[in-house]
């Protein structure tokens, strides 16, 4: 029952929201896009591997992982379900509820329940580690290009680990779940979408589809084709810009709300405010600097990439460079 609520479409959710937010922040999570966390790690690979081939094995996995994940889920909440006599509507929940609240009540009616208990969040444990290497190696990479402790770069993964944890802290309070949820809707979903956008723009548009290609038909030998044309310059930005302005409007018209046990609970004005705040300052230095540093490169940013690539032969990490001085392109 939960495996054919999984996969039987609800036409009606098409019309809300938040199922295309979610719809749209989860793949750029899954697939660490945005993040800085892909960037980070292409950065160290040989320039003539085929990342074309890479970037469609890596989304394959992702999907097929993704399903599998779906199965598992609602496997258990068909099984939660059918235990309680209940419809999986009833049954449904995500986030902090579906993690401490759903599985380990449905964890309690297996046999064996310490093994499975045990099992199941020393998964979570690898997980969130995993998800973390991604995001500090986004951090570090960045740190490094920019020159931060040049002469001491071992204290660059320390500083960005000790950072989290110290801002990780706030989330652990008896109003954790609160903070968290707040930092979530508007600190995470919206600007994650921004990030990507302006991905997308900069890279199709500002510095040039045919440029790009270009690039990567000099480091792959092979020409892509007109659907990669397509997508990054008119499917994916269409489609990020109405989710991003349709959630936009949605979260400034409507309430929002936290999720308690005795059900969902509206934000207060001042938190909603804060939100803003939040949301506003995490997004606006996206434009601010694409504007500052190409009023200072000027063209610069369009030479084209077999005069810019070279090799660092100690490191092996693609670098750009632009003689006779460094420049670094920064999305």
């Amino acid at each position: 029952e939960g495996v054919r609520y999984f996969f039987e479409p609800q036409m009606d959710k098409l019309n809300d929201i938040q199922t295309w937010r979610d719809a749209a922040t989860q793949i750029l999570y899954s697939l660490s896009a945005g993040t800085g966390a892909m960037t980070a790690f292409a950065s160290y690979t040989k320039k003539d591997i085929n990342i074309v081939n890479y970037t469609l094995a890596i989304g394959t996995i992702n999907a097929v992982t993704s399903i599998l994940a779906g199965v598992v889920v609602f496997s258990f909440l068909g099984y939660l379900a059918h235990e309680e006599g209940k419809g999986i509507d009833e049954v449904v929940t995500s986030g902090v509820g579906l993690v401490f609240q759903v599985y380990p009540y449905a964890l309690l009616s297996l046999p064996y329940t310490p093994f499975w208990s045990v099992l199941f969040f020393f998964m979570l444990l690898l997980l969130a580690t995993g998800s973390l290497f991604g995001d500090v190696q986004g951090f570090c990479t960045a740190a490094e290009d920019l020159g931060v402790f040049q002469n001491h770069k071992n204290w660059i993964p320390v500083t960005v680990c000790v950072a989290f944890f110290l801002f990780g802290l706030v989330f652990t309070a008896r109003a954790g779940a609160y903070y968290s949820e707040l930092w979530d809707l508007y600190a995470v979903g919206l600007p994650l979408l921004v990030i990507a956008l302006s991905e997308l723009v900069v890279v199709s548009w500002s510095y040039g589809y045919q440029q790009f290609s270009n690039d990567i038909e000099l480091l792959t030998h092979k020409k892509l084709s007109r659907y990669w044309m397509i997508t990054w310059t008119l499917i994916s930005p269409l489609i990020l810009v109405v989710v991003l302005l349709w959630g936009i409007i949605d979260l400034a018209n409507n309430p929002a709300y936290y999720t308690t046990l005795t059900g969902p609970q509206e934000f207060s004005v001042g938190s909603r405010v804060l939100g803003w705040i939040v949301l506003v300052c995490v997004t606006m230095p996206i434009p601010i600097y694409y504007i500052y540093s190409q009023s200072k490169s000027g063209n610069n940013s369009k030479k084209n990439t077999q005069e810019i690539v070279q090799e660092m032969p100690d490191s092996g990490k693609t670098v750009y460079t632009l003689n006779p001085e460094p420049i670094l392109i920064t999305i």
